[in-house]
């Protein structure tokens, strides 16, 4: 029976799963199993066409996980092989490597999480730097370039009246108004994106499903703007951005 190995790996950590449905033994490696589907893996020079996209359960641990890459600016890389194996006990004998790349966005639903991932052949064909010249700022908040200090608040949660609001005991002290962009963290390092803070009331990028009356870290979010940066971490001399571009586009201006 053929199957799919997928490794998933960053400077942090790895994770090895199977679309078998059963534990993978390769040597030394062993991949877990998960119900992943993906597309058909294109070869050739276009590298657009070679990407590729996976779907799986919206709460397992590589869902979790990658959400977190996401947000500290962590890349992960992916390579998928195929193997020959028919029983638990037998083991897995890899044919090839199908597909090398790396995960560029993480989408979760209550019916399913969908994990896209471009083809190596992205970044061979991409020229110059990759920074981008915009007004806001571009690095990702707390990361090595922003340098920012965390600024962070514990709270205790309410309740969830779904899994995308959140309903805290209290109003946050501290951080009142400045956790759109943040996140919400448990003590085993598992977070939630804050899209939106209203008072004491929280809306989600993706679901979670966490106990009433459970403490949680929260931590203040940013918009990428000179006011925020300046106003809420004291960090401008590190802002990423270029505000001071002319907003007249020369070529659509006439001199006179």
């Amino acid at each position: 029976m053929l199957i799919d190995l997928y490794t998933f790996s960053s400077p942090q950590q790895t994770q090895r799963w199977t679309s078998s449905e059963f534990t993978v033994a390769d040597g030394a490696q062993t991949y877990a199993p998960l119900p992943l589907k993906r597309d058909t893996v294109s070869q050739g020079m276009d590298a657009a066409k070679a990407a590729v996209t996976l779907k799986v359960p919206p709460t397992c641990g590589l869902v979790l996980w990658l959400m977190e890459a996401a947000a500290s600016g962590e890349q992960v890389s992916v390579t998928i092989a195929r193997a020959q194996a028919s029983t638990p006990d037998s083991g897995a004998q890899i044919s090839g490597v199908q597909w090398i790349g790396r995960v560029s966005g993480v989408e979760s639903a209550d019916d399913g999480a969908v994990v896209r991932c471009e083809s190596a052949l992205v970044s061979l064909k991409r020229i110059g730097l990759r920074r981008l010249y915009s007004r806001s700022c571009t690095h990702v908040l707390y990361g090595p370039a922003c340098g920012a200090a965390l600024r962070s608040e514990a709270a205790t949660l309410f309740y969830m009246p779904d899994p995308l609001h959140m309903a805290l005991a209290a109003q946050p002290a501290a951080l009142n108004g400045a956790l759109g962009g943040g996140w919400v963290q448990l003590a085993d390092g598992r977070r939630w994106m804050i899209v939106e803070q209203t008072g004491a009331q929280l809306t989600l990028l993706h679901p979670a499903q966490l106990d009433t009356n459970q403490a949680v870290t929260l931590v203040a979010g940013c918009d990428h703007s000179t006011a925020v940066c300046q106003g809420r971490f004291s960090n401008l001399d590190n802002f990423g951005g270029f505000p001071s571009i002319p907003g007249a586009n020369p070529f659509n201006t006439t001199l006179f």
